[in-house]
């Protein structure tokens, strides 16, 4: 598999980062995510360091509680 420059490797954070206090567990994010990178827990979405930060989940994102920046809440 090819990697582009928008790929984590080690600690890095994701590109992308859930709002948990906002998340309402819709998972229109998991459902567009082309890549696969969001996981569940707890009800909620947590973007994982496979994230390409191509923004399809927060385009998609009915409470905006997904957002630009590092690490999760």
């Amino acid at each position: 598999m090819s990697h582009s420059a928008a790929d984590h490797s080690g600690s890095a954070p994701p590109a992308l980062r859930v709002a948990a206090d906002l998340c309402v567990g819709c998972s229109y994010c998991r459902l567009n995510c082309p890549v696969g990178a969001v996981e569940w827990a707890q009800g909620k979405a947590r973007i994982t360091d496979s994230c390409n930060a191509c923004g399809r989940c927060l385009r998609v994102c009915p409470v905006l509680a997904i957002e630009r920046g590092g690490g999760a809440r």
